[in-house]
């Protein structure tokens, strides 16, 4: 979560650059792409682009996918349904929900992992103790 003043002319970023959605619980038994500058690949200097199926449920409340995303990936997002329609296009969901983002990946690079944490009620709590509540209310106009 980012907070930003507007721009000289009162715009708030996502107007600028566009905004995503999310979806909480949605991780498991998802299809995204997620998005990170891993190190490993352009010295970490070139967005890169992974679409992958989560492949196992964990007990800590993780998700794994494949994924050739390394370290210097933390925090990039996990998208649901990324992009932007064709015409007379439907898709079952939200475009451009973020599900989860990057968390974990092995050190070892052999093993073509990535984990993120679901989007639960410790993003959304409604007693404002939330990641997303807590942002949306630090300062009028946030969200």
């Amino acid at each position: 979560m980012l907070e930003m003043q507007d721009n000289s002319l009162g715009q708030k970023i996502g107007s600028v650059v566009g905004y995503l959605g999310y979806r909480t619980n949605a991780l498991a038994g998802n299809h995204v792409t997620m998005l990170g500058f891993p190190s490993s690949f352009d010295s970490g200097n070139v967005l890169h682009r992974v679409d992958s199926q989560s492949f196992k449920s964990t007990t800590t409340n993780t998700v794994e996918f494949g994924s050739d995303l390394t370290q210097e990936s933390s925090g990039g997002p996990y998208i649901e349904n990324f992009g932007e329609l064709s015409s007379g296009q439907f898709v079952s969901g939200i475009v451009n929900a973020i599900v989860g983002v990057m968390s974990y990946g092995p050190t070892d690079t052999s093993q073509k992992i990535a984990g993120s944490s679901n989007l639960d009620s410790q993003f959304t709590n409604s007693s404002k103790t939330g990641i997303l509540d807590a942002a949306c209310t630090h300062k009028s106009g946030n969200c």
